[in-house]
C-alpha cells in the first residue's frame, strides 16, 4: 500500500514472513484482526470506526487490484467463534504485533495487503471474507457493546 513509506516497510515484512511461517491463513486472520482490536484499540466509537474502515479499505483495495483472484459472488466462510482452532504460535502472534506498534494509519492495510499479494496462493475469497467477518464480528461484539454502555451513560435518542 502506498501509504506506508518504502523506508518503513521493512519493519513490517518481518512480520509478514513470522505470520507465514506460522501458516497464517483466512480463518486465522480474523483471528488476528478480531483480537489486535480487542486486546490494543483503545475503546471508543472514533477508535473502531476508524480500525473497521482500514481493514474494509484493505479488503476493497485487494478487489479492486486483483478481481481475477475474487469472486463475483464471495462465498461465506464458517468460524468458530471460540477460536478454538488458533494454536499458540498465533495467539501469540497478537502480542507480537503490539511490539511493531501497528497503529490505525495505514500500518494494517498494508500488513494484511501485502500478505495478501506475497502469501495467499489459494483461497482467496476465504482472506476477503475473513476481513469482512472481522469487521462484522468487532462491530457485534465490540463497537455495539461500547454503544450500550453509552446509551447507559448517556441516555438513547428518543
Amino acid at each position: 500500500m502506498p501509504y506506508i513509506l518504502k523506508k518503513h516497510r521493512p519493519q513490517f515484512d518481518s512480520l509478514l514472513k513470522e505470520m507465514y511461517e506460522i501458516k497464517i491463513n483466512s480463518n486465522n486472520i480474523f483471528y488476528m484482526i478480531y483480537m489486535y482490536c480487542k486486546r490494543y484499540i483503545t475503546p471508543s466509537y472514533k477508535n473502531y470506526r476508524n480500525y473497521i474502515g482500514e481493514i474494509l479499505c484493505c479488503a476493497a483495495e485487494i478487489k479492486r487490484k486483483f478481481p481475477e483472484k475474487i469472486s463475483k459472488g464471495l462465498s461465506p466462510v464458517n468460524f468458530d467463534k471460540d477460536f478454538s482452532y488458533i494454536d499458540i504460535a498465533q495467539y501469540n502472534l497478537v502480542t507480537f504485533m503490539r511490539n511493531y506498534n501497528i497503529e490505525v494509519n495505514g500500518d494494517l492495510n498494508y500488513i494484511l495487503f501485502a500478505y495478501f499479494v506475497r502469501y495467499i496462493k489459494e483461497d482467496f475469497d476465504s482472506y476477503i471474507m475473513s476481513i469482512y467477518l472481522a469487521s462484522s464480528f468487532i462491530i457485534d461484539t465490540l463497537l455495539a457493546p461500547y454503544e450500550d454502555k453509552k446509551i447507559e451513560e448517556n441516555g438513547d435518542i428518543s
